[in-house]
């Protein structure tokens, strides 16, 4: 039987390290999507900067070029561009924190994509049965997860795209975006920390 990788490990690892910081009692599969926001909200404001609020399973099916940086109608229209195409279906785990989303092949520990929160613009779910049933068959039943597709829209400013990265992520897709948007509001905090240290280290009246 094939076993996960090191790196696959270290950050599964990582996970639980930082769901124990959290105090976190309950199980994330059993609990509904706003109860996952509310934990990670109330929980993961004095985590280390980057660590890791959520690590995810699922496969990438790929990434496609968008004209715009946000909306459902552009996911759609990839979707469609992507499905008429040969698709990677490569089983990956997707790690979330602060900084940004990165994810890796699970069995090789290569990048498939390393983005950073800021240049995130859009991300949302997908459970269309008549998109689902055009899914490449995964090789186990146990495997399936092709129940919601999860989407992220990003830019990458040094090489002038826009593209689409499309996942299916089963019924924890929702759970990603959710995860995602604490990532947002953590590293927004972030910066609003940074300023007011920048501005205190100029204020006269502090020795």
């Amino acid at each position: 039987p094939k076993t996960a990788s090191p790196l696959y490990q270290a950050l599964a690892v990582a996970f639980t390290e930082a769901t124990d910081r959290r105090k976190s009692s309950t199980n994330p599969g059993t609990q509904s999507v706003a109860s996952t926001v509310r934990n990670l909200t109330q929980n993961t404001v004095n985590a280390a900067k980057g660590a890791p609020l959520g690590l995810f399973e699922a496969y990438y099916l790929g990434s496609q070029p968008v004209p715009e940086t946000k909306g459902q109608g552009v996911v759609l229209a990839a979707l469609e561009t992507l499905l008429s195409e040969p698709l990677d279906n490569t089983q990956v785990a997707i790690s979330v924190s602060s900084e940004g989303i990165r994810v890796m092949e699970t069995m090789t520990t290569e990048i498939v994509t390393n983005t950073l929160i800021k240049d995130i613009s859009f991300t949302t779910t997908i459970d269309d049965p008549m998109i689902l049933k055009r899914l490449p068959k995964v090789k186990k039943a146990a495997d399936r997860v092709d129940e919601a597709l999860f989407v992220f829209i990003a830019t990458d400013e040094r090489l002038q795209r826009t593209t689409a990265e499309v996942f299916r992520a089963g019924p924890r897709a929702k759970e990603i975006v959710a995860t995602i948007n604490v990532a947002f509001q953590l590293a927004a905090e972030e910066r609003k920390r940074i300023k007011g240290n920048a501005f205190a280290a100029q204020d006269p009246k502090r020795d």
